[in-house]
Order: structure tokens, then C-alpha cells, then sequence
């Protein structure tokens, strides 16, 4: 019961999506594989927000515990940095979605930092089980372990790591919308708000994005260099 109240204090705040923690951070391995959440809690949690008209946004790196997210009807699984190829395969036969956030584990760190190499592996294996499976991806960032003044470097990252250029620009426009139940941004069509970044260079290079950058209109409107 206290699971279906607080969601309920959430909407009636006027969150449009439930966030759920149901495990530990990345940056602590003894709690990022430790499921917090039992499934029956989860249940009601989707179930309540689903009442609500919300969805549920579940941030887990274990795999369990992002299995059992899926298994209970969450809409997406944030970072998810330490599935199996078990947790994949629940995730692409129940159509939930993944936001890898590799950056924080894949941009350059000091290699003798405890346990950071493991995990780099771990979520780059995790990603690639995701992509091989078939799940759902679409680009986020992990703000503010990581600043969104550095959100193209995730772009890099997703390339580096099998997905094909197109599939990853996707991600990070349409697929981003779709997940977020927005029709009116992610496509470049008549009658669509005009939030367009240009860049140069070739459309399947992802390398050196922020350099590239052409011009940037916001509701149609040019944004001035350095606004």
C-alpha cells in the first residue's frame, strides 16, 4: 500500500512519469547488482501509475532487478549497466526500453580507480546483449554524474560499441521521443516544432560532434553562437 500512495503523492505533485530506484549507483558495485524493489512492490508501483495514466521509469544496473522491472511492465530501464543476456531477452520480449547512459562508465577514467575497469566491461557487454537481443534503445544522459554539456560524446560511445550510425542518431531523436510518448518532436516533417541542430560532415561519422556543430534553430529560431 505505501508503494500505490507514493504514487499517488507523485501525480497529484504533477510528475508525468514515475521514477523508481530499484537499485543501487554504478559507482558502488556492492549495491548496483542488489535488487531494492521486491516484484510485487514493482507491480503495484506500474500498476497504480498506470491507473494514473504514468508510466514507470526504472533506474537499474542489475539484472534482475531490471528484469523484474520489465517483467512487471516498467516503460523503460535507465542505465542498466550490468545485464545479462537473461535480463536482455526479458527486455526485448516484453518491448522495454533501454537508456544505456554509457558515458559515465565508458569516458576516460583513471584505470587504477577501483573497479572501474570491470564495470566498463560489464556495461559494454550489457549494451551489446541489449543490441544483439533486439530491446528498445533510445540515447539519454546520466546528468549530473555526467553534464549535458557532454551528452554527444554518448553518441561516440553507442557506435563504438555495434550500433550501426543510423540506428544511433534514431535513438537519440525518434526513438527519444517515441519513448517519451512525444509525437511532436524526433521527425523533421511539416507542422513540427522546428528544433533542428545542424552538423557538417558525413551523417554516418559520430566522431567529434560538438565541433561539427553548423547552426541551431530552437522553435524555428536561430540560436546565437555561444547562447
Amino acid at each position: 500500500m505505501q508503494a500505490r500512495n507514493a504514487v499517488r503523492r507523485m501525480v497529484r505533485s504533477g510528475a508525468d512519469v514515475i521514477k523508481v530506484a530499484a537499485t543501487g549507483s554504478l559507482t558502488k558495485p556492492q549495491t548496483a547488482d542488489l535488487q531494492q524493489v521486491a516484484d510485487d512492490e514493482m507491480a503495484e508501483i506500474v500498476a497504480e501509475a498506470a491507473r494514473a495514466g504514468r508510466h514507470v521509469m526504472v533506474h537499474a544496473h542489475g539484472a534482475r532487478a531490471a528484469e523484474a522491472a520489465a517483467r512487471a511492465g516498467a516503460r523503460s530501464i535507465e542505465h542498466g549497466a550490468r545485464l545479462d543476456e537473461q535480463a536482455a531477452a526479458v527486455l526485448a520480449e516484453t518491448g522495454t526500453w533501454l537508456v544505456p547512459t554509457l558515458l559515465p562508465s565508458q569516458a576516460d577514467r583513471d584505470p587504477l580507480q577501483d573497479g572501474f575497469a570491470e564495470a566498463r566491461e560489464a556495461a559494454a557487454q550489457a549494451f551489446q546483449w541489449a543490441l544483439n537481443a533486439g530491446v528498445p534503445i533510445a540515447m539519454g544522459t546520466d546528468c549530473p554524474v555526467i553534464p549535458h554539456e557532454r551528452r554527444l560524446e554518448e553518441l561516440g560511445h553507442m557506435h563504438r560499441l555495434g550500433m550501426a550510425p543510423l540506428d544511433v542518431w534514431r535513438a537519440a531523436t525518434y526513438d527519444a521521443a517515441r519513448l517519451l510518448n512525444r509525437d511532436d518532436i524526433g521527425l523533421l516533417e511539416p507542422g513540427r516544432r522546428a528544433d533542428v541542430v545542424a552538423l557538417r560532415g558525413e551523417v554516418t561519422s559520430l566522431d567529434g560532434l560538438e565541433e561539427r556543430i553548423a547552426w541551431v534553430r530552437k522553435d524555428g529560431d536561430l540560436v546565437p553562437a555561444g547562447a
